[in-house]
């Protein structure tokens, strides 16, 4: 319940309106094996995008492990996907279909040349698992030399959390968090905060990213020859068993030299304090504080808010994005 009336007010609002619902004692229902069986695993889909889009995505059944990380720095799958031209973006994560049970999925964007050369993205995948299997999560990444890099991380967005802008949303998020296995002083900071570092948990989770045990899809609007059509959506696609050869190829990788595990981040702040200055006349328009032939470079000081943040827009102009249609 979200409102500007005081919690003793809501409180007795809440009583009077729901008192009358019995508490039935329930017990909260479990679903035995997961839903992604060996008939969904070890398949590639080949799906035909409407729009010019190309895709790959990796999916492993897993149990309900919330929310995850994805790293795109120097040694990351991403930068060197880019450097070979074959991807424009990835995000890896979690996410849940039902109690107990979810999956975790590595999404990337494609370009031609990586839709073509998509055997080799997926291994660069599973070399990026051998090698953290291999070295392991490094504890510095949660908690380097007691800064406790990822807790902090997590720390500073949930300190500085913006004000949703919409109400609903935000109670029927307070409201599924209660259905989470957090304390119910959690409640709030329970999606955001991590607590604890689990290295068992950490191992268990990258056993289940297997060769054996995961699907494949592929998108893009330049597939033929495909045998199936969605019923709602009419969407065209085939499915496929992925190549035994293949699997047993993945199971054999290793670790590809220019893969890294993430380097401990220097650049996470510890000092929040605002130099704020009261009864301050706010700046209607930014300053002009570099003016040269290349560039201008404009500033203003948040005198509304007084918090620690910034943003930073960059505006590029340049003939050649104008040349022909094919460079805009």
């Amino acid at each position: 319940v979200l409102g500007r009336d005081s919690l003793d007010q809501l409180t007795q609002w809440v009583v009077e309106k729901f008192s009358d619902i019995k508490n039935k004692n329930l017990p909260i229902p479990t679903f035995g094996g997961h839903p992604f069986t060996e008939r969904e695993l070890k398949r590639q889909l080949f799906a035909k995008s409407i729009k010019d889009i190309r895709g790959l995505k990796l999916k492993w059944p897993f149990p309900d492990m919330g929310e995850y990380y994805e790293v795109k720095g120097v040694g990351s799958i991403l930068s060197l996907l880019k450097m070979k031209g074959w991807a424009t973006s990835l995000s890896a994560g979690s996410s849940e279909i039902t109690l107990g049970h979810g999956f975790f999925n590595v999404s990337i964007n494609l370009t031609p040349s990586g839709l073509e050369n998509y055997q080799e993205i997926v291994k660069l995948v599973f070399q990026h698992i051998k090698l953290m299997k291999k070295v392991g999560v490094q504890e510095y990444i949660f908690r380097e030399e007691k800064k406790k890099q990822l807790q902090n991380l997590q720390a500073i967005k949930f300190r500085f959390l913006e004000k949703s802008s919409s109400p609903a949303d935000y109670v029927s998020f307070l409201a599924s968090s209660l259905h989470q296995p957090f304390k119910r002083e959690w409640a709030i900071s329970g999606p955001y905060l991590i607590r604890n570092y689990d290295q068992k948990l950490i191992d268990e989770i990258l056993d289940l990213l297997r060769a054996d045990s995961f699907a494949l899809t592929l998108v893009s609007p330049s597939f033929t020859d495909l045998d199936q059509r969605e019923k709602w959506y009419g969407t065209e696609y085939k499915v496929i068993p992925i190549d035994p050869d293949f699997i047993q190829t993945l199971q054999n990788l290793d670790p590809d030299p220019q893969l890294k595990i993430p380097s401990p981040n220097e650049f996470i702040p510890t000092n929040f304090e605002i130099e704020k200055k009261e009864n301050v006349t706010p700046l209607l328009r930014p300053n002009l504080i570099k003016n040269t032939p290349l560039t201008r470079l404009w500033h203003k000081k948040d005198d509304t808010f007084w918090v620690p943040k910034a943003s930073v827009y960059f505006m590029l102009n340049s003939p050649l994005v104008y040349a022909t249609p094919l460079h805009y």
